[in-house]
Order: structure tokens, then sequence, then C-alpha cells
């Protein structure tokens, strides 16, 4: 949290199940660079979303280190529950989407959504 400056705000919006998707994240982009910003954490359209800054004016190397990390993050939690952090998928329950593991997705009262294949 403190990584996050003043006025932004002091939340993470996502469930417990992706703390150590975010935990990792955050230690990988502070190895790069100690003193980056984090502007928001939280959940969209089921997957992670984590908007952050190097905190000086970044080299291209460095903003793409810092986007290779975040881009991997976001695609594990498509593939782990939101909420317990077992193997998920996404669901929807009306128009809400969550990557859920199949016993959380039945406790919220979400229904798998289908994978396409699009070959």
């Amino acid at each position: 949290m403190r990584r996050i400056p003043d006025g932004w705000g002091r939340w993470v919006s996502h469930d417990a199940g992706w703390y150590p998707i975010v935990a990792n994240l955050d230690e990988r982009l502070a190895a790069i660079d100690p003193d980056y910003v984090v502007h928001q954490v939280k959940e969209k359209f089921g997957a992670l979303r984590y908007y952050c800054a190097p905190r000086d004016d970044p080299s291209t190397a460095l903003r793409e280190a810092f986007r290779d990390i975040i881009d991997e993050a976001e695609r594990m939690s498509a593939i782990t529950c939101e909420r317990c952090g077992e193997p998920g998928m996404l669901h929807r329950r009306s128009h809400w989407r969550k990557t859920l593991c199949a016993s959380c997705a039945e406790t919220l009262h979400y229904t798998p959504i289908p994978v396409r294949d699009d070959r």
C-alpha cells in the first residue's frame, strides 16, 4: 500500500485468491525499480488489472520489462480462482465475470463460460 501515492486511495479491488499473484508481481517489479508506484489494482472482466509506473523517467527496456511482468501476472489471474487461488476459469452471473474454480463458482452462483475454439 505504500506504493500507492497520496490522493489515489488505499484500496485493492480483488479477492484473496489473487494475493499471491500480486505479491509476486510486486516483488518482481520492485527488484527492477524499488521506487515504482502503483495507481490501481483491480479485477476487470474476470482478470487482474495492475496499473503502475516506474518512479523516474524509464528507459524503453524498463517499460518493456514492466509490461512483460504485468502481462504474465494478468495471464496467471485468468486461470486462477480469484476467491481461493485454486485453478479456475471464467464464469458469469448476469453481466458479471469472474475467474473461479468450480467450487467457488457454485457457492457464488456463477456458471462457466464455454471456451471458444476459433480454429
